[in-house]
């Protein structure tokens, strides 16, 4: 169902329902339903559109894709630098982590944050040294 809005792209009457095979749903058998559990990475699904008051039905294709939830290390190397001036601050470098916290997974992006709540919404990335 996440896929109505954009099949039915604010038609109102149509009543859309899933299938597994081409055949199953120009035949309107072997409905499957929600929650659905997909046999395949990526699996196509078939969306039988079929117009309430007419009956004319057309088709179309939805693809499913289950992605991997990437995996950190929790527990990164902690960065330890001098306090050259004795001032208590200094530079760090947090991307020097970032192959130890994707744990060398493709394909995952990381981004560094002063608080939880940017963190969540991917905004104000810390960029540079910090």
């Amino acid at each position: 169902e996440d896929a109505e809005a954009g099949i039915l792209n604010g038609q109102t009457g149509i009543t859309l329902t899933y299938y597994e095979t081409q055949t199953d749903a120009d035949n309107a058998v072997n409905e499957i339903v929600s929650p659905y559990v997909n046999t395949s990475n990526a699996q196509t699904i078939f969306v039988r559109a079929e117009n309430d008051a007419t009956g004319c039905f057309n088709t179309v294709t939805v693809t499913l894709r289950v992605d991997p939830v990437p995996s950190p290390e929790p527990n990164p190397t902690q960065i330890d630098v001098c306090d050259d001036d004795n001032d208590g601050y200094a530079e760090f470098d947090l991307e020097q982590r970032t192959l130890e916290i994707t744990n060398n997974e493709p394909n995952v992006v990381i981004s560094y944050h002063e608080t939880q709540t940017d963190a969540e919404t991917g905004v104000n990335p810390i960029v540079g040294l910090y």
